[in-house]
């Protein structure tokens, strides 16, 4: 009988607001089981890790925009022979991971809203790589896949 009258809702209502709303209400994708929480969990892990990888093989050749630094070298060793974007890799994997935990379908749209706007960064970071790496970069491209080794 207390447990009843201490029922606490995770979101306060404002008076006169229904939770009705599409935006509102919590529309799973699959069934949250303790397994696929898991397996969520650790995508994120491996992303993370792989994105850290990645950035510390960058060195001093990284930063937050597309940029060329003084002696920049192209890197093609470590998760660069894996893949030319391998931070973004380590990143799409970990935002994976977490919408599989959390299961909702605003994580799936933000999962390929993201898609979308890396795939926009690594394009210019493509053009500016080619004009950089002339001699280098074409054939390390055709090597080497984007975003999935050996697919994309």
């Amino acid at each position: 009988m207390l447990s009843q009258s201490l029922r606490f809702e995770a979101r306060p209502k404002a008076r006169g607001c229904s939770t009705s709303h599409w935006h509102e209400r919590d529309l799973p994708c699959w069934p949250g089981t303790q397994g696929i929480k898991l397996a969520g969990l650790i995508l994120t892990i491996i992303g993370c890790l792989f994105a850290i990888w990645a950035r510390l093989a960058l060195g001093a050749n990284w930063s937050g925009r597309a940029s060329v630094k003084a002696d920049h070298q192209l890197v093609t060793g470590g998760p660069y022979s894996l893949t030319r974007h391998p931070i973004y890799t380590g990143l799409m994997v970990a935002i994976v991971g977490t919408a599989v935990v959390v299961g909702e379908v605003r994580c799936l749209i933000g999962v390929f809203v993201i898609l979308l706007a890396l795939m926009i960064k690594m394009s210019q970071e493509e053009q500016l790589m080619m004009q950089t790496f002339p001699e280098a970069y074409p054939p390390y491209r055709r090597r080497v896949k984007a975003l999935i080794p050996g697919v994309l």
